[in-house]
């Protein structure tokens, strides 16, 4: 009876210690990291990794506890710190995939700067080129069009420089750069024309700034573009944008201006006429029966 005791203890503290292995390695790793022993901390760092091989904002240790958990993150500054550039950006960007953070964002930073000051020995004057990589392009500076269901696409490009790229901004909102100077970021799309332009600086600041378009299908307008020539067309627009019923909010006039746009449309471009386009604003329910009343007799 006493053997097999033994035993169960002996495996209980056995599984409770490969469970925090891992974290151990870690924190050891930190320590030699904070020593300058930094071929003490790669090593821990590498041992971290072989057990648990991917960064963490909440690494869970035992029970309901949980740590941060970042081995490439630091493995990267270890790396940087030793000025093995290459390596640093491996593990640097290794960690921005699984958990982002601002400390790898930093050291990313902070490496374009360096290579910036290697690679430029006399003042940078030459400006960043910006490739355009997905949506596909109709030509150089404008994309193919999109239907009218298509209200947002993913922009993917590459800035390119030899000093490095500093910052890249799409229309208002910044995009995420890698350290090879690829972007991708989400354009929102309005119905018919729209111009995105993207913006690169380099580590001198020299900018490059190039507009591209894209034009968003209209459905309304494609469809009244299929009507055939000939014959006589009525209309009906009816435009609410106030409601009597206290539990409907008013729509502050859009819908009208919306019928209106329609109607002068219509009127203009295509085989309608203003006499045969009935324009209802805001009517109630007695108004909208009479105007069917009335085309039903006019159309027969």
């Amino acid at each position: 009876m006493r053997t097999v005791l033994y035993i169960l203890f002996f495996v209980f503290l056995t599984g409770s210690s490969i469970g925090q292995t891992y974290f151990e390695y870690y924190e050891k790793g930190l320590k030699y990291a904070e020593k300058d022993s930094l071929t003490l901390a790669i090593e821990c760092f590498e041992n971290a990794l072989k057990l648990r091989g991917k960064d963490d904002q909440q690494a869970r240790t035992y029970g309901v506890h949980y740590i941060e958990y970042f081995p490439d993150r630091e493995l990267g500054i270890v790396y940087y710190r030793m000025n093995k550039l290459d390596l640093a950006i491996e593990h640097l960007e290794k960690s921005m995939n699984e958990a982002p953070s601002e400390r790898a964002t930093e050291f990313l930073l902070k490496i374009g700067q360096v290579r910036h000051d290697i690679a430029l020995s006399i003042v940078d004057d030459k400006f960043p080129v910006i490739e355009i990589i997905s949506p596909s392009m109709a030509n150089q500076r404008k994309f193919q069009p999109v239907p009218n269901n298509v209200d947002q696409i993913s922009l993917i490009g590459r800035a390119e420089d030899a000093g490095g790229i500093f910052e890249v901004m799409v229309n208002d909102q910044k995009a995420p750069v890698s350290s090879s100077g690829d972007f991708k970021v989400l354009v929102d799309l309005k119905t018919g024309n729209n111009e995105i332009y993207v913006r690169a600086t380099d580590m001198s600041h020299n900018t490059t700034t190039v507009s591209y378009f894209i034009y968003r299908e209209d459905t309304l307008i494609r469809e009244i573009a299929s009507l055939r020539e000939g014959g006589k067309y009525y209309a009906l627009i009816i435009g609410v944008s106030e409601y009597e019923d206290p539990m409907i909010t008013d729509l502050d006039g859009f819908p009208l201006q919306d019928a209106e746009k329609l109607a002068q449309i219509l009127a203009d471009r295509y085989t309608f006429s203003k006499e045969t386009i009935t324009l209802l604003k805001n009517p109630n329910r007695t108004a909208i029966q009479r105007a069917f009343d009335d085309l039903s007799r006019i159309i027969t």
